[in-house]
């Protein structure tokens, strides 16, 4: 993510509109934005798993922690509670840089059960109105 609002900085183009599709996970996320949103109009198409939320119960789960590469075994039973408030904060601390910024974000649930193209509508449709 910092990698592609580090290219458009350096476009050196003014008053377009951008769309970012991702799911955001990105640490340097705050070093890039405050530029990128003064420069252009961004719409974050924010890409969220239904595990976004919740990962599942599945007892154990082998994860890799991104700064050291290590794996870690977590048991889910005792830290599912954990990992949702991790990831609950870490969707609110991305509604919060938005904000600041002024980037609309629209999030997009990616499941075969859910219509996002309706809520694709809704969103630009109340986005036409301001």
């Amino acid at each position: 993510m910092s990698s592609a609002l580090k290219h458009l900085l350096r476009l050196k183009k003014r008053d377009a509109l951008v769309f970012i599709i991702s799911d955001f996970i990105d640490d340097h996320l705050h070093e890039y934005l405050p530029q990128t949103s003064s420069r252009y109009d961004i719409v974050a198409l924010r890409c969220l798993d239904k595990n976004e939320k919740q990962l599942p119960m599945v007892g154990f789960l082998e994860i890799e922690d991104i700064e050291t590469g290590q794996p870690i075994m977590l048991d889910m039973r005792k830290n599912n509670n954990a990992v949702k408030t991790f990831l609950t904060q870490r969707l609110a601390q991305q509604d919060k840089l938005f904000k600041k910024y002024g980037i609309d974000v629209l999030d997009v649930h990616l499941s075969k059960n859910h219509d996002y193209i309706s809520d694709i509508v809704r969103f630009f449709a109340r986005r036409m109105q301001y």
